[in-house]
């Protein structure tokens, strides 16, 4: 498993791979590409189905050859890097299920050579945070025929990171976007994986004005494929599907359901989000009840943290709550030294801080960019915490305890001081026409996770029927 995952390997399964293969049964001649053969499913349901299109594939990992029975699949297949192969036919028909592989997992001048094949091919400067899945995809249309087809599937970020709507609104100006396709989490074709897969059907034709997007609500069935074969027309009973226009699909997400109405206000309009608190080192600089007692370091230099998601049990997080953690040992105090000189410091901090040193902690990543390397980031309690990272049951929870929160937590602030706003906002963030929008701003992963950064959360929609219960509270602002 940790080869697969170094080579970004997850495979397709079939009733997944039949309907993507089904994009091309239209084409009745030409050359068929997979980018990434893998373990030749998509070749095999090329066969399969009858598509009468030659086979030209590319792998990576040679030692899946041998897993693939078919040697006419097999004397098709480039043993090498799709993105640095010199590859010079065209394709009539792509289809691929790309390598996942994250940006900063891809050695520096390999990230360089593939990002400026990239940017040539683009005519901009893609975002350096983008994985090598998107590089696939960009050369792979690249190679598509002028009335060529391509089938992708691909994760949820392809389509939500920070270089989407460039990228998409390049795809949508040069080629036609004819459906997308996602999965409910339950329907997921990778249910162990922590993705969002959606797959893409794109032609190498004239752009259009609208396109199909549907959601698979039951895995394993052939709805999915006789959805592709009858031109996106016949709806299965594990399907939805509705028509959407491409332009709103794109700034909305073409991972994203349709958007029902543009709200007036958002949350920054009412709070602000700043990200948690990053140690660099938990370990040193965490602590518990006992530790504190025990170092005897400065009360003035100990704040009270919530360091994990899980300790968030309701709306609601009290002194009562904090103080049961901190008598079950849980480290919930952090050792937050301000940037003085170390001999200004007590003799029981300079021997901690000693102590880190030997560790090696001035020469970590993100310790190592401080100065001094002790001096700790602080926050002021937040009215709210939010999980940066939450898998269902996503809330705003009240900071009744006066905690700081470490950056699996996101910190919300009230723009209003009133005691009264406060309490409504937090009713109002927490109604279900509130968290259901969190789908339009954050990244989607698996079994239903989202990811909420501090701008994306701040553009959370508010209803306006819910906004106007803000509107009317004293306007006492920070």
């Amino acid at each position: 498993m940790s080869k697969q995952k170094d080579l970004g390997q997850f495979w397709t399964p079939d009733w997944v791979a039949k309907a993507m293969v089904a994009f091309g049964l239209n084409l009745h001649s030409g050359v068929m590409l997979d980018p990434s053969v893998g373990l030749g499913v998509f070749p095999r349901w090329a066969n399969a189905l009858g598509l009468g299109l030659e086979f030209a594939g590319v792998e990576k990992d040679r030692e899946l050859l041998s897993h693939i029975p078919d040697p006419s699949i097999r004397s098709r297949i480039l043993v090498g890097d799709f993105l640095t192969a010199k590859i010079s036919r065209a394709a009539d028909f792509v289809v691929a299920n790309p390598p996942y592989i994250r940006h900063h997992r891809l050695h520096a001048e390999y990230k360089r050579v593939v990002h400026t094949q990239t940017r040539n091919i683009l005519g901009f400067e893609l975002d350096r945070r983008a994985g090598i899945h998107i590089h696939f995809l960009v050369k792979s249309l690249h190679l598509l025929k002028p009335g060529g087809r391509l089938a992708f599937i691909v994760p949820a970020d392809v389509f939500e990171g920070v270089f989407s709507q460039p990228l998409w609104s390049w795809i949508s100006r040069n080629y036609r976007i004819d459906a997308v396709t996602t999965f409910a989490p339950e329907a997921s074709p990778f249910p162990s994986l922590d993705i969002n897969p959606v797959v893409i059907f794109l032609q190498n034709a004239a752009p259009a004005p609208n396109f199909r997007w549907a959601r698979i609500l039951r895995p394993e069935t052939d709805d999915f494929f006789r959805y592709v074969t009858s031109g996106f027309t016949d709806i299965g009973k594990s399907m939805e599907s509705n028509l959407r226009t491409t332009d709103e699909a794109i700034a909305t997400g073409l991972s994203r359901p349709p958007r029902p109405n543009k709200a007036q206000f958002v949350l920054k309009d009412f709070a602000y989000v700043r990200r948690g608190i990053a140690t660099g080192a938990n370990s040193f600089f965490l602590l518990t009840r006992e530790m504190v007692d025990n170092l005897q370091l400065d009360k003035s230099l100990i704040r009270k943290v919530i360091p994990k998601t899980r300790y968030l049990k309701t709306l609601f997080f009290t002194e009562e709550d904090f103080g049961l953690l901190a008598e079950q040992g849980h480290p919930v105090y952090l050792f937050a030294p301000d940037g003085r000189p170390l001999d200004q410091f007590s003799e029981t901090v300079r021997s901690y801080l000693k102590l880190g040193e030997e560790l090696g902690l001035p020469q970590k990543a993100l310790i190592g960019q401080r100065n001094p390397w002790y001096k700790m980031e602080t926050r002021v309690p937040p009215d709210y915490l939010f999980a940066y990272l939450g898998r269902r049951n996503i809330r705003f929870v009240r900071n009744l305890a006066g905690v700081s929160p470490l950056t699996t937590l996101l910190a919300v602030y009230a723009r209003n001081n009133d005691e009264k706003y406060i309490r409504e906002l937090h009713t109002v963030l927490n109604h279900p026409d509130v968290l259901s929008g969190l789908v339009y701003v954050a990244k989607s992963y698996g079994n239903g996770a989202l990811k909420a950064e501090p701008r994306q959360l701040e553009l959370l929609p508010i209803p306006d029927h819910l906004a106007e219960r803000l509107l009317m509270q004293p306007a006492l602002f920070k």
